[in-house]
């Protein structure tokens, strides 16, 4: 289940874990084609990784991937 909101300069998409065993992740996509990646650490409050728009693409291409090298191009 997921849910998508959309602001002036970023959309956000939260991913929640059906089955309760991890933390939602929340992933904000900016205006400027940054994506971060963020899921509530107790310790820590939250975790964040900061990747490109193309890094994201690159990992979504890859979910259907054989082994090997690959470039995703945008079309």
């Amino acid at each position: 289940m997921f849910t998508v909101e959309h602001e002036d300069d970023m959309t956000i998409v939260v991913a929640m874990d059906e089955s309760d065993k991890q933390e939602d992740i929340r992933v904000h996509f900016t205006a400027e084609g940054d994506v971060y990646l963020l899921q509530y650490v107790d310790e820590i409050e939250d975790q964040v990784i900061v990747i490109t728009y193309q890094q994201w693409k690159d990992l979504m291409a890859c979910m259907h991937a054989t082994e090997g090298m690959f470039k995703v191009e945008v079309i």
